[in-house]
């Protein structure tokens, strides 16, 4: 028998066994597709700009936090959230001094809830004529519109948990606040030395206990005189109901008959 033809079928064997084990004894590679896929999603610590606008990934790497607006002009809005990579992050919070001397800032209103706003967040904005948060407030921190002297209106739309010291403090120009939601609590001297302060507005539904909270943070702030009053969205009248029950004139015909008698 020939000796090629007893030994090949080996040689084959031996070499395709080679083969399977050098195969077995590494990790095959991963498609290139699959180790190359890039994360879209970012670390914390790391920053989306937007416009004027820095904010930076917090610790939970979902959501983000306004760090930087010192060189915003004119108004501006802060959205819910900034798209970045695909990916959508909730803006929380606005950082300690985050917008501090930004002479050129007229207006800010907040899109979204706000969990917190730092401390000194606003300080020395001498320019901020308004703030409007259209959605729920966590907390304002100590100084937070401090010597915002040209302020003169601030909205809260939604509920606010609290108010800490001197948040206001010397915004001169503040005349009217108005909570449209749950007030939490207002710490003393949050409004200090906003001398020209008029009317704080409440919901019509403000509890006894929430107005006495508001006017101790009045008094302490050296403002007893400031007016606390209830409001609710002006009802249109009902022409139908009588205005004077002992007549049954309806409310038309009755102004019309007080009129006549005034002449």
């Amino acid at each position: 028998m020939n000796w090629k033809t007893c030994f090949l079928p080996l040689l084959l064997a031996a070499a395709v066994l080679g083969s399977v084990t050098a195969f077995a004894d590494g990790e095959p590679a991963a498609p290139p597709a699959v180790q190359n896929e890039a994360q879209t999603a970012l670390a914390p610590g790391n920053t989306i700009i937007k416009g004027n606008l820095t904010y930076t990934v917090n610790d939970d790497g979902q959501t983000v936090t306004l760090t930087d607006g010192s060189s915003a002009t004119g108004s501006i809005t802060i959205p819910a959230a900034v798209e970045q990579d695909g990916e959508s992050y909730p803006v929380t919070s606005v950082g300690d001094n985050a917008f501090a001397n930004c002479l050129q800032l007229v207006s800010v209103t907040f899109s979204g809830n706000i969990d917190s706003i730092g401390v000194e967040a606003f300080a020395h904005c001498w320019r901020l004529v308004s703030v409007t948060f259209s959605g729920n407030v966590g907390s304002i921190g100590d100084y937070a519109f401090v010597n915002c002297t040209a302020l003169e209106t601030v909205t809260f739309s939604g509920n606010v948990d609290s108010i800490w010291n001197h948040a206001f403090y010397r915004c001169h120009a503040l005349e009217n606040v108005t909570f449209s939601g749950n007030v939490g609590n207002i710490e003393g001297y949050a409004f200090w030395d906003c001398y020209a302060l008029k009317t704080i507005y409440v919901p019509v539904s403000t509890t006894e206990d929430t107005i006495d909270m508001i006017r101790k943070a009045l008094e302490i702030s050296g403002l007893p005189n400031v007016k606390i009053e209830r409001s609710a969205p002006e009802q249109p009248s009902d022409p139908s109901t009588p205005s004077d029950p002992s007549t049954g004139t309806t409310g038309s015909a009755s102004t019309a008959v007080q009129q006549l008698e005034a002449a």
